[in-house]
């Protein structure tokens, strides 16, 4: 894997840099950053992101391929950025599960006409990354590749936008993986997010955490599709929603029991958040 392009093996001990800085810009181009990541423990797979772009979700961004309702040996979860087309993901996710090496796929990606202007990072089912950064993305474009992450951007505010990413994923191992995700998406904004050369500071407007454990189901599964603030939103949503996992796992796999939740006012979880933010909406 250390010998192909954009690619450093799983288990090096030392971040790999690449910076393709130019002074080109494209309009329309999807400015986000973007932290994918991978529980060696756990076997979790994951990433989150954030852009000024409303409703990324339907751009593709992200798509998996073998994760539901079990890990494929080839499977994996991909993420197109900046001017990626909207058809590529769907060419090398057909490769990737026909056990096309990363070299094979990066092939592949130079055939679209919007290369240059692409970013697309990579995470297998087994936790193998690839992530490769178009030249002519929008600056500041980058991405960092650790042993277990993948950070990458583009309009970018600074270098430090990338490096706090990066520190905040590693200073949170041994939580579980949606929150280090979300907390570099954090550090990210913090540091400064996303930059635009006549509008300056671009807002987050989307924002999404997305965690596979091999399971039917994901194991996160959050988004904000618009909101001024997306990412502070998105938090909310981690913070709140994240523990109804067991509450719904339960209705579907002990529905007695469930039975006797849903019917206590004081154990119905979904409930009781509701009540929790109606009562704060009349209270404005």
């Amino acid at each position: 894997m250390a010998s192909e392009p954009d690619v450093e093996s799983e288990a090096a001990p030392v971040r790999s840099h690449h910076n393709t800085n130019s002074t080109y810009l494209r309009g329309a181009d999807i400015m986000t950053y973007t932290i994918m990541g991978y529980d060696p423990k756990t076997k979790q797979i994951g990433c989150a992101s954030a852009t000024c772009t409303i409703n990324c979700t339907r751009f593709h961004m992200p798509i998996q391929r073998g994760l539901l309702p079990a890990y494929s040996p080839t499977g994996g979860l991909l993420m197109p950025q900046a001017s990626s087309s909207y058809i590529v993901p769907f060419k090398l996710l057909d490769l990737m599960e026909k056990g096309a090496s990363f070299s094979e796929l990066h092939e592949e990606a130079k055939k679209d006409s919007n290369y240059l202007i692409s970013q697309i990072g990579l995470v297998r089912s087994n936790g193998e990354l690839w992530v490769y950064t178009g030249k002519d993305c929008k600056d500041v474009k980058r991405h960092i590749q650790g042993p277990d992450y993948i950070v990458m951007g583009n309009a970018i505010a600074s270098d430090a936008v990338f490096e706090a990413m990066a520190a905040a994923f590693e200073a949170s191992r041994g939580k579980k993986l949606h929150e280090r995700l979300m907390r570099s998406i954090e550090a990210g904004r913090d540091a400064g997010g996303q930059k635009d050369p006549k509008y300056g500071h671009l807002p987050e407007l989307w924002a999404l955490v997305w965690v596979f454990d091999g399971t039917e189901k994901p194991l996160v599964d959050l988004r904000v599709d618009y909101d001024v603030e997306g990412v502070a939103k998105l938090r909310q949503l981690v913070d709140d929603i994240t523990p109804l996992q067991e509450f719904y796992d339960i209705m579907v796999y002990d529905t007695e029991k469930f039975s006797g939740l849903w019917n206590s006012e004081d154990k119905n979880l979904e409930m009781k958040l509701y009540w929790r933010d109606l009562a704060a909406k009349k209270g404005k």
